[in-house]
């Protein structure tokens, strides 16, 4: 064979050695590509999830806020009025069957100026596990923000409360009984109405001081907001009190 052939046969070899070269930093890039699309793809949904949990969240503490508002200054604030105390110090009722009579145990009720108010009852699941708060009906368990309070939110969908009467807490013999408890329950949607965000508090109205509490030093409970957490396992823990046993639904007004 002359020279001219081998060296035809050795420039086809290297042309076809740089040929699998590039090919192989191709396909190598190409991977790199799909995986840094990937991980952009991922940080977008993880930012668009993040942004929709924020305004969930943000709308379910108006809830709360507008709950606060609802038994202090709303329409029906004369519901959750406590009256003053006959002596220095309250006898805290801790009855498990104790109720307020705007509230009827075991039920939410759902019309009137009643709506959304709730009391658990003895033998079963704390009430606010039953509430469907995807339920927007006019004769739904649950109270939209502003109903009672004409407050006013610009969102796709309202939060959602519930206002569950407490039994008081007895407290030291020289101390007032904690009365006057309510426990809201609110739900807030994002700007998808997906997945809402379930906050919840314990809040308590102040009762007008007795005339013989007048200058005592009896220590007075504290009011407003005593307590708040979110509640990241809703549907599992409603699906749990569902199965337990089936809400009832009230129509009292």
């Amino acid at each position: 064979m002359s020279r001219r052939g081998i060296g035809c046969r050795a420039f086809a070899a290297q042309r076809g050695l740089a040929l699998v070269v590039t090919l192989l930093a191709l396909s190598g890039m190409m991977m790199l590509g799909m995986s840094a699309l990937r991980v952009v793809q991922l940080s977008t949904r993880i930012a668009h999830a993040e942004r929709e949990r924020t305004h969930a969240f943000y709308a379910a503490e108006a809830a709360l806020a507008d709950a606060q508002r609802d038994i202090v200054h709303g329409s029906r604030a004369t519901l959750f009025a406590q009256p003053p105390a006959s002596a220095p110090v309250a006898v805290a009722r801790t009855d498990a069957a104790y109720t307020r009579e705007p509230f009827v145990p075991g039920i939410c009720q759902r019309n009137g100026t009643r709506q959304g108010l709730c009391q658990s009852a003895p033998g079963q699941p704390p009430i606010w596990l039953t509430i469907n708060f995807d339920d927007d009906s006019v004769t739904a368990p649950s109270v939209a923000h502003g109903t009672f309070t004409g407050a006013r939110l610009p969102v796709a969908r309202l939060p959602r409360y519930v206002i569950e009467a407490l039994p008081a807490i007895p407290r030291a013999p020289d101390e007032t009984s904690l009365d006057g408890l309510y426990r809201i329950t609110a739900a807030g949607y994002g700007p998808t109405l997906r997945q809402p965000v379930i906050l919840q508090s314990v809040y308590r109205r102040a009762r007008p001081a007795a005339p013989s509490e007048a200058g005592s030093a009896t220590q007075r409970p504290p009011t407003g907001r005593l307590s708040w957490r979110e509640i990241t396992t809703w549907d599992e823990m409603r699906a749990d009190a569902i199965r337990v046993v089936l809400p009832v639904d009230g129509t009292a007004d």
